[in-house]
């Protein structure tokens, strides 16, 4: 559902996310691993959630795409189903359950993402580390998902805040239910999942892609300080503590199809989420196209991007 580019997407966010963990810390080992290797483990994991269930439809991806196979990661392929198929399955990448409030989906994704720290913690008591970074990596990927604007979006004032409130969700659902005549139902643009970073230092260039990095900081962090301690109910409120407010939003809706609210807001996302826009190496594609400023403008009629159409033909009769 995510860009899993290498180099870019959430490989981009992570280590930027694991390089301030580390520089917080001050130490060259957490959880008796190297910035790399923590970042390595870390990554490989949460790409999984994004992962295609074989190879084979990788290579149907791949060739409908014009992915590269080295971009794959293989997991359930769960994130490729829409939200009417596994409505359950949402949280996990910080998209809504249509059926559930705005209120509802925000405690489901913090829920999902608390449950997770709870689940590594466990598993680094019984020292299971590939176990431990399994959950790591889930929790990661969900968290990271609530910064881009294909699945949330938040106060675009305050674009690389991490606390910034949530504004909208987004309905994954790029093929909609084939025995009903509503075919216009995804709000999830995958032109904002892309990550530009700065040429010459690979910095992240756009100020939500920061704000989910200083978001992963700042929850592993946590987990960093709460991991050996004996009281996981405490260890629990203290995940809960971390994440809750990175997920608020009292005037939050769910953006369940592409209306003209819908395309307000994005408009309004696309003209402010830039921070640093001249030195960014291509504008993002915004519902297909590359304005050349924001006047021009226009909603498309495949908000979805590329790998929607994918799952479309994959879902065809």
């Amino acid at each position: 559902m995510s860009d899993q580019e290498l180099g870019h997407g959430h490989h981009a966010i992570t280590l930027h996310g694991v390089k301030q963990l580390f520089e917080s810390f001050a130490s060259d080992k957490l959880l008796g691993l190297s910035p790399n290797e923590f970042f390595h483990r870390l990554d490989v994991e949460q790409a999984k959630a994004d992962g295609v269930p074989d190879r084979a439809l990788g290579t149907i991806f791949v060739a409908i795409a014009h992915r590269r196979f080295e971009d794959l990661q293989f997991g359930s392929g769960a994130t490729m189903l829409p939200s009417w198929v596994a409505p359950d399955v949402q949280r996990e990448h910080a998209v809504a359950d249509p059926k559930l409030t705005a209120q509802e989906n925000l405690a489901a994704i913090k829920g999902f993402i608390v449950g997770e720290l709870v689940a590594a913690k466990e598993c680094h008591a019984r020292g299971d580390q590939a176990g431990e970074f399994k959950h790591l990596g889930r929790a990661a990927h969900c968290l990271e998902d609530g910064y881009s604007s294909a699945h949330i979006f938040r106060d675009p004032t305050r674009a690389s805040d991490p606390f910034a409130p949530v504004q909208g969700i987004m309905n994954f659902s790029p093929v909609s239910r084939p025995w009903t005549p509503d075919t216009a139902s995804n709000t999830h643009n995958e032109s904002f999942d892309s990550v530009p970073t700065v040429p010459g230092d690979g910095s992240l260039a756009r100020s939500t892609d920061q704000a989910g990095a200083h978001a992963l900081r700042l929850v592993f962090a946590t987990y960093i300080n709460e991991v050996d301690s004996g009281d996981l109910a405490a260890a629990r409120h203290a995940f809960e503590a971390a994440v809750n407010p990175l997920f608020s939003g009292d005037g939050a809706v769910v953006l369940d199809r592409p209306d003209a609210e819908y395309h307000r807001m994005e408009q309004e996302h696309y003209r402010n989420e830039q921070s640093i826009e001249a030195q960014e190496p291509a504008r993002p594609e915004v519902n297909g196209s590359s304005p050349q400023d924001v006047a021009s403008y226009q909603p498309a009629d495949d908000p979805g991007g590329r790998s929607c159409r994918v799952i479309r033909a994959l879902f065809r009769p």
